[in-house]
């Protein structure tokens, strides 16, 4: 599976859980990422602006329900969205 297709799992099923409890291992398996990247990217770009912890390994989907898929995307890329 694809770094994009994972992405896309990723924002569909933090889109359709907006204001909604996640359990990490339903977001391992949905999304396809391991525990590790997923803990990477809740500390470096999700926290407060897609999850926020409830309690270990539950996580609060606060992402804004207008969010569009390009928007998100850009959350997952190490390149400045002014260089590409």
């Amino acid at each position: 599976m694809t770094e994009t297709v994972k992405v896309k799992n990723a924002f569909t099923l933090f889109s359709s859980n907006v204001g909604q409890e996640v359990e990490a291992n339903t977001l391992e398996k949905k999304i396809g990422w391991k525990k590790s990247t997923i803990n990477t990217y809740f500390n470096k770009k999700w926290k407060g602006q897609i999850l926020t912890k409830v309690r270990p390994g539950v996580y609060k989907v606060v992402m804004d329900a207008n969010m569009n898929f390009d928007t998100f995307s850009d959350l997952h890329t190490q390149v400045d969205k002014g260089v590409r």
